[in-house]
């Protein structure tokens, strides 16, 4: 019994989910847009105290998994819908067959907004997270171009990252709807030249000066790029869900 929110609200809004069908992108768009920040706590709430009576049957049983695993298999059981947590919450050996036989996914925990997604600017779905991502990616490009006055020790990925910098900007001018379709249309370019400018600093750290390989760009800088037409997509689907 889910005390803390209606357990028909409960679980109509887990069967929302349609997990693990839809993945948790979509059904964490539609939360979002469904559920005050309050009414999501609350529903955080409820889907921990049907983790918990889950875990009351399961905690003792050889499931042969670890504590990731366990969690994930427990929170997949209760993104399954009423049906199911109840057939589960009865009958615990189908508990360990599901775990056995691997029969579940990473994570229905996942759909959940989290407490950032309703704080102003930084939520996944505001224009703002997406500036602020594109003025990271091109602060890295700058950063390295300037390092390399003469133009010499990056002239291989010369093109690259003017790329990078001109998709970027060319957002930054115009941080609208059409400059939000413009970046979030070039995922893949972003992504290829992550990957080339990657690929160009692990095979040349031995000779290239030691100030680049002190401030290294990494996957983690070039992923930069790419996250930030991959947020400009995410504002545009969430602006296309319908409640």
């Amino acid at each position: 019994m889910i005390t803390k929110m209606d357990e028909k609200k409960f679980w109509g809004l887990v069967e929302l989910a349609d997990w693990p069908n839809k993945g948790y992108k979509n059904p964490k768009m539609v939360y979002r847009k469904l559920l005050s920040e309050e009414e999501s706590k609350i529903f955080h709430s409820a889907v921990s105290e049907a983790y918990c009576q889950l875990d009351e049957v399961a905690t003792d049983m050889d499931l042969g998994v670890g504590d990731d695993s366990y969690c994930d298999l427990l929170h997949h059981i209760i993104g399954l819908g009423k049906a199911q947590f109840e057939k589960h919450l009865k009958n615990p050996k189908l508990i360990v067959k599901r775990a056995e036989n691997s029969e579940y996914e990473e994570s229905f925990t996942y759909c959940l907004p989290y407490d950032s997604d309703y704080e102003e600017g930084k939520s996944e779905y505001s224009i703002e997270n997406v500036i602020k991502v594109a003025k990271e990616g091109v602060k890295e490009i700058e950063k390295f171009q300037k390092m390399d006055k003469d133009g010499t020790h990056l002239a291989p990925i010369h093109n690259e990252m003017h790329m990078v910098v001109d998709i970027l900007r060319k957002f930054l001018d115009h941080p609208d709807q059409s400059g939000l379709d413009g970046l979030a249309a070039n995922i893949k370019i972003l992504e290829s030249i992550g990957d080339i400018i990657d690929k160009f600093f692990q095979k040349n750290a031995m000779e290239l000066p030691r100030k680049f390989t002190e401030n290294n760009m990494n996957g983690m800088c070039t992923a930069l790029f790419s996250n930030a037409a991959i947020d400009a997509k995410s504002v545009l689907d969430y602006q296309a869900i319908k409640v």
